[in-house]
């Protein structure tokens, strides 16, 4: 595949997705390996552009973010990617779109970031990496309800290793940078207790008010902001210098709204990721998902642990290992320290005969052979326990 430039002029999407998700991959797939690297300032993390020649001959670039779980941080990576996110906002420097990289064999647990991007407002282009590990794919929801039930602008199946598919999303990305379907901002897409919705109201306004958010944008940013303390630290670092009024009034609402929370039988930490996961379980339970039968056979090592792990036969499987350790210690290891302790005991007996009495000779063969000797002897036991265990 011919390498394609970046262009200063062109536009740009951001390729966004879960670890081993093969993220990476498809942006090889799409640049043809001609990317620049950086680091975001700050911290040792690559930061990948690259070219991509579209359909019509246009050229995109396209970012490759670091691989996260979520917006909400709590790993470096994961930092990182919140406050680009939220840096292109006020640098008025948005993608055009973004393509969220999922795996398909686990695609309700990646599906929680799709919808934290879905929330910033962008065409959403949802790429259902891995098919070829898939092996029953009507256990998945077809491409036309994932765009009506989660408001993707348009959905990609993939697989990356194989090469497939690549003009698909060149063709998805084309549509979403001209014409590409925007999340409603004033649809909150999941349920919540209007008692939450009053608790976290002056979140919401202010976010609303002086930020400009879509009312789905400043629930979703006012439900991040109580979590942890990582991310009050990305929120300080992204508002703190060009509206420090503002960044004040959210720290002063966090800690009487996560008592209030806590009153209520609410944990801050947890309260985002319940309601997104009780959407996305209770919308895939309605398009009757089968995530039993939608994974590839199992690798070698899930065959093992669904044996190893089992409640009959990894305690009995246990026992057996155990009592094969104690046998090869006490019995069979009895085999080489007798052959160990009958070396040594000839080797200084043949020491002795050759040196002359005196202090030299007791010190080499008593003291240092002997010594010696004595840890030798349990080497054979020593070995055991380090490669059984």
């Amino acid at each position: 595949m011919t390498a394609v430039n970046t262009s200063k002029s062109a536009p740009w999407i951001a390729l966004i997705g879960n670890p081993n998700s093969g993220k990476t991959a498809i942006f090889n797939l799409l640049t043809g390996m001609n990317q620049k690297v950086s680091n975001y300032p700050g911290v040792t993390v690559e930061r990948k552009l690259g070219g991509c020649q579209l359909g019509s001959g246009d050229v995109i670039n396209i970012l490759d973010m670091p691989g996260t779980y979520s917006l909400t941080p709590e790993s470096y990576d994961e930092q990182i990617v919140t406050e680009q996110v939220l840096s292109w906002r006020k640098e008025g420097k948005a993608p055009v779109a973004i393509v969220s990289i999922l795996d398909a064999t686990n695609f309700s647990r990646n599906l929680y970031l799709t919808t934290q991007l879905l929330d910033i407002g962008y065409p959403v282009v949802v790429v259902l990496n891995m098919m070829d590990k898939v092996q029953n794919p009507e256990g998945l929801p077809t491409d036309t309800e994932i765009i009506d039930h989660f408001e993707a602008a348009s959905v990609v199946r993939m697989s990356a290793i194989k090469k497939q598919g690549v003009d698909e999303l060149k063709s998805a990305i084309e549509q979403a940078a001209i014409s590409g379907k925007k999340p409603t901002s004033n649809n909150i897409p999941y349920k919540i207790d209007p008692q939450l919705i009053a608790i976290l109201q002056p979140l919401i306004s202010a976010f609303s008010d002086q930020m400009n958010y879509s009312p789905r944008l400043a629930l979703s940013q006012s439900l991040r902001f109580i979590t942890r303390s990582s991310v009050t630290n990305v929120f300080r670092a992204h508002y703190n210098e060009n509206h420090p009024e503002f960044f004040e009034k959210l720290i002063s609402f966090r800690p009487k709204i996560i008592q209030r929370l806590k009153d209520l039988g609410f944990s801050n930490r947890t309260l985002e990721a319940t309601l997104r996961y009780n959407w996305i379980d209770s919308t895939l339970h309605r398009l009757h998902e089968k995530p039993k039968s939608v994974i590839h056979d199992k690798t070698h090592s899930e065959k093992a642990d669904s044996i190893l792990t089992h409640p009959w036969s990894g305690p009995l499987i246990f026992i057996v290992l155990l009592a094969g350790i104690f046998q090869s210690i006490f019995s069979w290891a009895t085999i080489p320290m007798d052959l160990i302790d009958s070396g040594i005991t000839q080797f200084s007996q043949l020491v002795y005969k050759s040196m002359p009495d005196g202090i030299l000779r007791s010190l080499i063969v008593e003291g240092i052979i002997a010594g010696v000797g004595a840890i030798l002897i349990f080497l054979p036991q020593i070995l055991i326990l380090v490669f059984a265990l």
